[in-house]
């Protein structure tokens, strides 16, 4: 009997490699890891080994990690990972799973380039949909503060509850004016669409001159051209030199935003692992947030409020990147 590494994606998880007895395997952030994620930013180089063991569990073991390893959330330096257990290693969550139930065809886990095959045709629809351009120009992510709120699970991150039909710009309006200093700023980051977000902190960042260094125009054409016509290149430059930059800058991170916004944060020869829904909403938040302080922290109230404007215009089609 064979046992899968599976990551998961979206709701449910895909088998990732064959895990073989005794041989262990890396997962890290570094290409040359067995398991590599290079767009996961809270991933350490070399993150976790992995070994198979004859009962069909799996010993983990996190040499120094440094945002550490979670078994079921439970922080972890070193156990016995079981099928049902969730691991996660940074922001990516893993389980194992015997062969015969999850649809595995796999080879080895040292071929990294070896497709991924889908045990189903809803989960290969699925994935498409997560990966897929965004194409939205306007608007909010939902209807409601309220269903924007509940979708990103923001009651971890903000106080104050949207109220029962509440629009999202009579939300953000009212965080902007009574709560924490920057709840506003994260709620909005969620609430535009992906490509709609990116678009008002390229905003935000021109209109405060958030600039750390000359390095930052270039970095903002790189993501503004990826707005104007997005492409999976266009994504992956922006992203190049946003780690050139060493995601210092407001601008650095309007180019991690847009890398994952759509498409795989694999290499492009590498079995695709898609973006988690909400990262896209992470890297325009800390962005936003940086922009507001960056030079001048004495005016960040003033470009808070000047902020939510530029995210209502945009929201409103009132500053189409066309």
């Amino acid at each position: 009997m064979t046992v899968v590494l599976k990551v998961r994606d979206g709701e449910r998880f895909r088998d990732v490699c064959r895990l073989e007895s005794d041989r262990p395997i890396i997962i890290g952030r570094l290409p040359q890891s067995d398991a590599a994620f290079p767009g996961d930013f809270e991933m350490s180089g070399r993150h976790l080994s992995l070994t198979l063991l004859p009962d069909l569990t799996c010993r983990f073991c996190d040499p120094g990690s440094t945002n550490g390893t979670f078994v079921n959330e439970q922080r972890e330096t070193e156990g016995v990972l079981r099928p049902g257990d969730v691991l996660r290693c940074g922001m990516t969550e893993f389980c194992i799973d015997a062969a015969e139930t999850c649809g595995h065809n796999h080879t080895g886990p040292l071929e990294k380039n070896t497709p991924i095959s889908h045990s189903d045709k809803q989960g290969a629809d699925h994935m498409k949909a997560i990966a897929a351009v965004p194409q939205a120009d306007r608007g909010f992510t939902g209807d409601t503060a309220e269903q924007i709120f509940k979708r990103y699970r923001l009651e971890k991150e903000i106080s104050f509850a949207p109220g029962e039909d509440e629009s999202p710009e009579a939300y953000a309006r009212r965080l902007q004016r009574t709560s924490e200093e920057n709840d506003c700023l994260l709620f909005l980051a969620y609430a535009l669409p992906k490509r709609c977000a990116v678009w008002w902190l390229i905003h935000c960042i021109r209109a405060a001159e958030s600039l750390k260094s000359d390095a930052d125009i270039p970095m903002l054409q790189l993501a503004e051209d990826w707005v104007r016509q997005p492409s999976d290149d266009a994504r992956r430059k922006a992203m190049q030199m946003a780690e050139s930059l060493e995601m210092e800058s407001p601008a650095a991170w309007a180019g991690v935003s847009a890398f994952w916004s759509h498409g795989s944060m694999a290499p492009p020869n590498a079995p695709d692992v898609p973006a988690p829904d909400h990262l896209t909403g992470k890297a325009v938040t800390g962005g936003a947030i940086l922009a507001t302080v960056l030079k001048t922290p004495e005016n960040a109230a003033e470009r808070r409020q000047l902020f939510t404007e530029i995210a209502i215009r945009i929201a409103d089609g009132k500053l189409p990147w066309s």
